[in-house]
């Protein structure tokens, strides 16, 4: 039976900070009750180990810039306890909308910089005193080098229930020692005097699955998770249900991070074609193509024994069946509050295709290259060597088949990569391996976008015979990292295996002109290289605006989930293992952009963990934000 954890702030004193109206005749009462002013409260929950220090700056319009100047309160650097994890700010004007940055310093000299809260988007209500300390605005606070989990529902040890009475007044000491409140229930209504999210569960009891907007909303597996331009993060889809052992696509909400006010702002309109396994990339400030994906597909993790997945699209072998792979080509496009899209059709439905915003003679177009045609099986190759070249614009998405130039053997599941890159926008996209066996042709081939056709490129160096999966990401200069690589054919043929990650983290430098070449090595580990030496399975992969780059969780060579990040320098050399909050495989991860507070910070969400040894879709997301210069 599961049992709802209520959620709690931390019991502090109040740290008064006066800014805004200063003189003594308007609010000489500290509480700024007169029309036209008001107060708000914040709070920190949690310990800060190595915190003592820290400064607080307010500004009257979300914080774009780390450099901009605060409105209000000047940032001194004051001494830090838990005690001042609660801060009533007075004599603020209202109409007006402010954004509250907090920095916690290891150092007396508020330089060493090691958490960092923020929360915009907060408003004034005119005339309000004192009383709103009540009701504080949560700020989230984010350590710095290290997986910083959103909000999520404190665990309150306990040995009697009366441990439990500041925790909620329903709250009893459960069996295993910590608070938690059991209430049954008929409908969603019955459960809003235990939280504001709290539903009724299939099983009678009020429980509560997320914490949006503080934290995600749906549970997503193999969902796509994309950056904007405008560096808001768009998270779309992704496996959620078990049905008759299948998992099913069944979470239909887009829902969007915006670190301007450090939460999700929206759960977008619903999406019709709601799939896992998509493949996506960019496409404008606020727009992102998304091709391809499943409804429905096999996975089972047994820890340490054996990993199932397949498509199970037997019925898109039948004209009239419902095949569960899409063949839709989809541009997103999201402003403000709402979304919209506009989808195409692939002449057949396509899994795991080379996709990547290319620049042409005719204009930049979405490329589409290779990718399976299903059902698959193990008798009969699926894999194509076709490619299109869609545009994919606003209001037009058109991908007239088989309108791109040939690849030179068959891939899917192959790693992608832009190696060469014109006014911001791939010219040469390079695409490894995803070949059913070793063969004669190239491990890897370029297209290019001045000639229009895809160029054999000879690999040397220690370069497999065959690989699937992975990522290619930019160290900066000719350097890459490949990363998340297996010759595991997932999906494709692969069905029961009883062997994990299988190779290594690799170094590629490559060489452009007429001939490309590419040079393969592993990548140096170290002291980093761990039990699993950084093969993985299944796991995520994203860049660092600094050029470094992480390797995020995954299933180990042990076939058990991984649950730290492997973090590569822009050398390509390993620099540490960064804890994860929950290990998990399948997830997505996207880099936030501009100069914000969370700018240069990684978000985390989906994936699949096994909570009791059982695979479980996940909605917690965790963000990663690099340590300070």
């Amino acid at each position: 039976m599961r049992a709802f954890t209520a959620t709690t702030l931390t019991t502090v004193l109040a740290l008064l900070l006066f800014a805004g109206c200063s003189t003594a005749d308007k609010c000489a009462d500290g509480g700024c009750s007169e029309q036209g002013y008001g107060t708000v409260a914040f709070a920190l929950t949690g310990a800060f180990p190595g915190a003592t220090k820290l400064t607080v700056k307010i500004y009257d319009a979300p914080l774009k810039d780390l450099a901009a100047t605060a409105s209000f309160v000047p940032a001194s650097c004051q001494g830090y306890s838990e005690s001042r994890n609660k801060l009533v700010i007075s004599n603020l004007k209202s109409d007006t909308t402010y954004s509250l940055l907090v920095e916690l310093y290891e150092d007396s000299a508020c330089t060493k910089l090691r958490y960092r809260a923020y929360r915009g988007g907060i408003t004034v209500k005119a005339g309000s005193g004192e009383s709103v300390a009540s009701s504080p605005y949560y700020l989230q606070p984010y350590q710095l080098g290290a997986f910083s989990s959103l909000a999520t529902f404190p665990v309150v040890k306990c040995s009697t229930s009366a441990d439990c009475k500041g925790f909620h007044p329903d709250a009893t000491c459960s069996t295993s020692s910590t608070c938690e409140v059991v209430k049954n229930c008929a409908t969603d209504l019955d459960c809003k005097g235990i939280h504001p999210n709290a539903t009724c569960s299939k099983s009678s009891i009020c429980e509560v699955d997320h914490l949006f907007p503080l934290n995600g909303y749906g549970r997503r597996g193999f969902p796509v998770v994309t950056s904007l331009d405008d560096g808001r993060i768009a998270i779309v889809g992704g496996l959620n249900t078990l049905i008759d052992n299948r998992w099913a696509a069944t979470v239909d909400l887009i829902e969007v991070f915006d670190p301007g006010v450090g939460l999700f702002v929206s759960r977008l309109v619903k999406n019709s074609a709601a799939v896992g396994l998509a493949e996506s990339t960019t496409l404008t400030t606020a727009a992102f193509a998304q091709v391809g994906g499943t409804t429905r597909a096999k996975l089972d993790l047994v820890a340490g024994k054996s990993l199932t997945t397949g498509l199970d699209a037997a019925e898109c072998a039948d004209p009239a069946g419902k095949c569960p792979v899409s063949s839709a080509v989809t541009r997103w496009d999201l402003k403000g509050s709402s979304a919209t899209a506009l989808a195409a059709a692939m002449d057949a439905p396509l899994a795991f295709p080379a996709i990547g915003r290319v620049r042409t003679t005719a204009g930049d177009r979405l490329l589409i290259a290779g990718g399976a045609k299903v059902p698959a099986s193990v008798a009969l190759d699926p894999r194509v060597n076709t490619s299109m070249l869609c545009a994919v614009e606003a209001g037009k998405v058109v991908c007239p088949p088989a309108s791109g130039p040939t690849l030179a053997v068959a891939r899917a599941r192959a790693a992608v990569g832009c190696v060469e890159t014109v006014g911001g926008v791939c010219k040469r996209l390079l695409i490894v391996g995803g070949t059913r066996q070793a063969a004669v042709a190239p491990l890897a081939e370029v297209y290019d976008g001045d000639t229009n056709v895809f160029l054999p490129v000879v690999t040397t160096g220690a370069a497999p015979a065959t690989l699937h999966g992975g990522q290619i990401l930019p160290l900066g200069g000719q350097k890459f990292l490949l990363l998340g690589a297996s010759t595991r054919r997932l999906y494709l043929e692969d069905n029961e295996i009883t062997g994990g990650g299988d190779l290594a983290p690799m170094l590629l430098t490559w060489q452009g002109g007429t001939a490309p070449s590419l040079v393969m090595a592993a990548a140096e580990l170290g002291v980093f290289a761990g039990q699993d030496g950084g093969k993985r399975l299944l796991a995520t992969t994203v860049s660092l605006a600094d050029g470094s780059a992480l390797l995020i969780g995954g299933i180990g060579p042990n076939l058990k989930t991984v649950d730290d990040a492997l973090w590569f320098g822009a050398d390509g050399q390993a620099k540490a293992r960064i804890p994860l909050n929950v290990g998990r495989f399948g997830a997505g991860a996207a880099r936030i952009t501009g100069k914000g507070p969370l700018g240069g910070c990684v978000l985390l969400a989906g994936g699949f963990a096994l909570p009791n040894g059982f695979v479980q879709p996940q909605n917690r997301v965790e963000v990663f934000c690099p340590s300070a210069p």
